[in-house]
This record gives structure tokens, C-alpha cells and sequence, in this order.
């Protein structure tokens, strides 16, 4: 999985110029909204950097329990929710323009949404968990012509930990994610990915000029 900062929302700015953006997106008309799966749910847990024998083993055991809980979350979470969620935020955010209109009908050009990375990650041992989405962008025209592409990675809190736990570096993530409740879980994971949709759907209006 990616590693951000931990914060509410982390973007990941295109570098290059969004001028061909501008010109282009009042030729757009409707756009529709595509959302594709790259990866499954998955949990990547800290480990310890050093340590010796006995940090190679806490690494090791992390990465077990790492593997256990993203086949748990492929089971529990149910991702044509969590796209439908995603798309939903684009549209209620972008609505009918300007400088283009989204629609939920398939026809004219295209706006590709790939989910690379989606999960909860931990940036070190005890430290509380994130739940993320990292998403790869295109938009294209029905002439097939690329009109756009970007990158944007959202983050935000996982669960609710203690506050001394969290303070001291030990919050037990593994145990957390397991107690949430199946309805806690698609919740979260949906409520991440509307407002990563609502984020792009303000970078592309921005880019749009």
C-alpha cells in the first residue's frame, strides 16, 4: 500500500500542465462515470525497523497477520458498494457543470476510475490505522481522445483507539479491525470512498478552470 501522511486527505497533484484540461472540457457533453478494481481490500500492519532477530520475528509475524486480515476484508467487504459509493461522490459533486455535466448513463465520454490500492494501513508498530484509497484517473472522449488523467489518494482515521493507546504507540489495529461489525466496515469503507469521490470531483473542476 501506498505511504501518505497521516491526514484527512492526501492528494497526489498531477505535475504536468492542465491547460489541454481547460480547452477540452466544455467538449466533454455527459460524462459518465467508470470504476474499476485493481486490487482487492487489504491491510499492510507497521512493523519495527531494527530490533535484531526479535524485530525480524515481530516483522514476520506482521506480515502473517497482515495476510489473514486482507482475506478477511475481501470477504467481508462488498466492493460493488464501495464503487457505486465512489462513483456516487463524483456525481453529486460535479452534478450537471459546468464545465461538463456527469451522468449515470453509458455513452459519450468516459471518466476511467482505478482503484490501485484500498484498505486500512499502519505506519508503524502501534500506531493508529488509516483507512485509504488510491485512485488512477482518465477521462475520455467519445472520440476516444484523452482529455485528462490524475492521481489522488484519500486517507482517514480507522476506528476509534484509545487515546493513551494511540499517544504511546500501542494500538492494537489487528484486534480493532476484527470487532468492527460487518455494517461498521462496508460503512467505513463506503463512507472513504464517497468523499474520495467528492474530492475528485472538486480536483477535476478546479483543473477545468
Amino acid at each position: 500500500m501506498r505511504h501518505a501522511l497521516l491526514a484527512l486527505l492526501a492528494l497526489s497533484l498531477g505535475t504536468g500542465c492542465h491547460a489541454r484540461f481547460k480547452k477540452m472540457a466544455p467538449t466533454l457533453g455527459d460524462v459518465h462515470p467508470e470504476v474499476h478494481l485493481v486490487t482487492q481490500p487489504n491491510v499492510q500492519l507497521g512493523g519495527v525497523s531494527g530490533g535484531g532477530v526479535a524485530g525480524d520475528v515481530v516483522n514476520l509475524v506482521q506480515v502473517g497477520r497482515s495476510y489473514e486480515l486482507s482475506r478477511q476484508l475481501a470477504e467481508r467487504v462488498d466492493t460493488d458498494s464501495t464503487s457505486a459509493e465512489l462513483a456516487s461522490g463524483v456525481v453529486d459533486v460535479v452534478g450537471e457543470g459546468p464545465p461538463f455535466s456527469m451522468t449515470a448513463d453509458k455513452g459519450g465520454s468516459v471518466l476511467q476510475i482505478e482503484v490501485v490500492d484500498m484498505g486500512m494501513e499502519v505506519y508503524g508498530l502501534g500506531a493508529p490505522g488509516v483507512f485509504d484509497y488510491d485512485l488512477r484517473v482518465r477521462i475520455f472522449r467519445d472520440d476516444g481522445k484523452l482529455a485528462y488523467k490524475t492521481r489522488l489518494t484519500c486517507t482517514t482515521a480507522a476506528g476509534s483507539p484509545d487515546a493513551v493507546a494511540a499517544t504511546l504507540f500501542t494500538v492494537n489495529n489487528a484486534k480493532q479491525l476484527k470487532e468492527m461489525s460487518d455494517e461498521e466496515l462496508q460503512g467505513a469503507f463506503d463512507a472513504v470512498a464517497h468523499y474520495c469521490g467528492s474530492q475528485l470531483g472538486l480536483k477535476m473542476r478546479r483543473h477545468a478552470g
